[in-house]
């Protein structure tokens, strides 16, 4: 759906793409980026964390009830729930995949949205917590398909 901006009356035109529970490469997602813009459109929203979770910082370490878990536990950790959540489809983008897409988008004229979906749609960050073993086991709301 479509709406206007609030401090203008220009049109504003939002495609939405699920990197969630899809992985899409960097040229694919700026192959869209050129449909979008010769299709006149201002704004990608990316959904990365939709049951998976596709955006992986350079630092992935966090602390929980002053326990420290290692960027490379937290990312072996989700990688694994990726997979577990599709066969299909596994990948994740970088911080630097992500500074690459905003700027390829920023030249063509469209703004990202990032859209993290939570508390819901939170398959592969329950997975991930439970292969850490943070804070007891958690169950996830819905089956992967």
């Amino acid at each position: 759906k479509a709406s206007t901006t609030a401090s203008t009356d220009e049109f504003v035109r939002i495609f939405h793409l699920d990197c969630g529970r899809k992985y899409f490469s960097v040229s694919e997602i700026k192959g869209i980026i050129d449909q979008l813009a010769e299709n006149h459109y201002t704004h990608l929203q990316l959904a990365f964390g939709n049951d998976g979770l596709r955006f992986l910082l350079d630092d992935m370490s966090v602390k929980v009830n002053n326990t420290e878990y290692a960027s490379s536990a937290v990312t072996s950790a989700i990688k694994q729930g990726n997979k577990n959540l599709t066969s299909g489809s596994s990948g994740e983008l970088s911080e630097s995949n992500m500074d690459d897409i905003i700027s390829y988008a920023k030249d063509k004229g469209i703004q990202i949205i990032p859209l993290f979906n939570a508390p819901g749609h939170m398959y592969t960050v329950v997975s991930a917590m439970n292969t850490l073993d943070v804070g007891g086991k958690y169950l996830p709301t819905s089956t992967p398909q």
